[in-house]
């Protein structure tokens, strides 16, 4: 097995890792994800899962994003369950019509690279939610999950054996995304010990 390989594996470990403190923390009441963000997470990873694999074939960069499907799956059930924060604000629906719209283009054009881009951008798009709200309520995120998966990003990064953009840019925002959000909920030391 190769060095790739290992990369590949280890950041579908530490992503799947992640889950299991952010799920405890979901139900203990200290993390509660928005229901918006993690939904339109949960889409955008399966068109990126499908334009990765269409785009660049089967490697270890897929990993990632597989792992992350599963579990956005899973926070996203919580959430609708009443563990999240519902869509309510004009903030939460203009970030979900903007995601929607994402796919819709990529629908639309059909090419794996520009469906990977748009589904970045649909992706930040649902990620200001998540962020504003943890700027504003850093307790209710758990960061060293979102650190968690920032570190599986660059484990997956490590991974690629072809520096192009569809192997790297997924890894890549992920990271971006993560770390970011990871960083926000940090302001807040209770949730290091949840």
């Amino acid at each position: 097995m190769t060095i790739h390989a290992w990369f590949g594996i280890a950041a579908g470990v530490v992503q799947a890792l992640s889950l299991l403190p952010y799920l405890r923390a979901i139900v203990r009441g200290t993390t509660r994800p928005n229901a918006v963000s993690f939904g339109v997470w949960t889409v955008l990873s399966v068109i990126d899962v499908v334009a990765m694999y269409a785009g660049a074939g089967r490697g270890w960069p897929l990993v990632l994003p597989l792992v992350g499907t599963a579990g956005m799956t899973i926070i996203t059930i919580f959430a609708l369950s009443g563990y999240g924060y519902s869509a309510s604000s004009r903030l939460d629906m203009a970030c979900l019509v903007i995601g929607l719209i994402g796919i819709a283009l990529w629908q639309m054009t059909g090419e794996p690279a520009l469906a990977l881009a748009l589904s970045i951008v649909a992706s930040l798009a649902a990620a200001i939610p998540t962020i504003v709200k943890t700027y504003r309520a850093p307790h209710t995120e758990y960061a060293p999950a979102w650190l968690m998966v920032a570190a599986a990003s660059v484990l997956s990064i490590l991974s690629v054996t072809t520096y192009d953009f569809t192997n790297l840019a997924y890894a890549g925002y992920m990271f971006l995304e993560t770390a970011t959000i990871g960083i926000l909920a940090l302001r807040t030391r209770k949730h290091l010990y949840a």
